[in-house]
């Protein structure tokens, strides 16, 4: 299909005779390679494009079958709800953004689009763990050989028929140029994470048409919203926590949120270095905002040592507000209180998980980890050799975690999403009900935080019993 750029922000494309001009189109659409010239639309334009011309070429390897997946045999159920995803992906042409809660079953609407479609596939995730628990269940059930079956990531770089990336690893150049035209269908697992400038040329970049993104928390920001929509598809939500729920499908839950008091020493503590950070603030920064006030102590503190220490204060005073002693007692009580239970442990720091597995005796998964030890760890959890496990963030997104009844918040920050996949891990159905302990601190500091991160919950139909 000819095309050329008419000026800075019109494109026009000449097929079968005639002409179709597109406006507002960014001039760094065309990317070249090895002597030809791709076409770099956002999604929103591939059905326009599709309508205007029946003879849309995509390149041969787009839309090559895989002969390992044609003749794959297994078949495995979905559930109502799942299926009506597919059946509205099939009307947007396998192109849209699925939101459902953690535990309803994303993976496997990713698993029924590579049955059905048998393109070569592109799966995107944020982690290494995902990597691998994407590949298990490809294997599982889908039947896929592991020949089959390419990393990229973690220091492997392999274009299999079925590639498993990192968001990080799909990023780069090198990667880009490789993949341009070898995947038909890309799967955008946690897709929240894809509107983040880094990632973003992934979905301008690739010419796959069947694009699928998977997330159980939409970003809040419209522009990010919006750039799901245009680079991947139109936004189809499935069914909501209470439905799940009540069919049974998700475990319910109560959160119990725990307030615990500074000792008088740590009050004074706190009182003592908050005094300075707001001392250099009220001689240093004219801005009443907490927010810019603090973002311009942060530019001061590259050149500024008074702005150094200032900054050094508040984080003290922020980690006796978010660990006072009383926080480790309570904790050791609601251990004490399940200590037959699988139990998940999350903390804002690496150093406090560190801290609770030097006190508990539980092991602890942070970013520091290695993967290996990471999945022994994890596999020993699920087969019921280890009750607990505490992790910093690393356990917060799409890690398949069944039978965990039990979650308990020492702290985190005041992010929705957060709050939203810690939650999650504990929604895998079980017959009683999930309890969530959050603890806080009695200080303006955590309570705002906490009111901040609920406040999502809420919203998407999370209840609080």
């Amino acid at each position: 299909m000819p095309f050329f750029l008419l000026d800075k922000k019109r494109l026009c494309i000449i097929a079968e005779g005639k002409s179709l001009i597109l406006d507002k189109i960014n001039e760094e659409f065309i990317l070249g390679r090895a002597g030809e010239k791709y076409l770099i639309l956002p999604a929103a334009y591939w059905k326009l494009l599709e309508d205007y011309s029946d003879k849309m070429h995509f390149g041969k390897k787009v839309l090559e079958r895989i002969a390992i997946l044609t003749s794959a045999k297994k078949e495995f159920s979905l559930r109502d709800y799942q299926r009506d995803l597919i059946v509205q992906l099939k009307r947007t042409g396998y192109r849209g953004v699925i939101v459902l809660p953690t535990g309803a079953g994303k993976t496997i609407v990713g698993l029924e689009l590579i049955r059905r479609l048998k393109v070569r596939t592109l799966i995107v995730v944020p982690t290494i763990d995902l990597m691998m628990q994407w590949a298990n269940k490809i294997i599982d059930m889908l039947e896929a050989d592991k020949q089959f079956i390419g990393f990229y990531g973690g220091g492997r770089k392999e274009l299999k028929e079925i590639t498993i990336a990192t968001y990080r690893s799909a990023s780069s150049m090198v990667f880009l140029k490789k993949a341009i035209d070898f995947f038909g269908l890309v799967i955008f697992d946690e897709a929240h994470h894809l509107p983040a400038s880094s990632h973003r040329e992934i979905a301008r970049r690739l010419l796959a048409p069947y694009r699928i993104g998977l997330t159980a928390t939409m970003p809040r920001e419209d522009d990010r919203v919006q750039y799901l929509e245009m680079f991947i598809g139109p936004i189809i939500r499935g069914a909501g926590v209470d439905e799940l729920v009540k069919r049974k499908v998700l475990a319910d839950f109560k959160i119990k949120t725990i307030k615990v008091k500074l000792s008088r020493s740590e009050k004074e503590r706190m009182k003592a270095l908050l005094s300075k950070y707001i001392e250099y603030i009220r001689s240093n920064v004219l801005v009443k905002d907490r927010l810019k006030a603090f973002q311009i102590v942060v530019k001061k503190a590259i050149h500024d040592p008074w702005a150094l220490e200032a900054l050094f204060s508040l984080k003290k005073a922020r980690r006796i507000a978010l660990l006072p002693r009383e926080k480790i007692f309570v904790l050791e009580r609601i251990l004490e209180k399940h200590k037959y239970d699988k139990v998940l442990i999350f903390t804002r720091s690496s150093s406090t998980a560190c801290l609770i597995s030097y006190l508990f005796g539980i092991p602890n998964i942070t970013h520091k980890t290695p993967p290996d030890v990471r999945y022994q760890l994890l596999r020993m959890l699920k087969n019921g050799e280890l009750s607990k496990i505490v992790s910093s963030k690393v356990l917060e997104e799409g890690i398949d975690i069944p039978d965990i009844g039990v979650v308990i918040i020492v702290s985190g920050t005041a992010s929705d999403r957060e709050m939203i996949q810690r939650i999650g891990r504990a929604l895998r159905f079980k017959t009683r009900k999930a309890i969530i302990y959050e603890l806080i601190t009695k200080t303006k500091y955590e309570k705002r935080i906490s009111k901040k991160r609920k406040k999502g919950i809420f919203e998407i139909e999370y209840k609080n019993n």
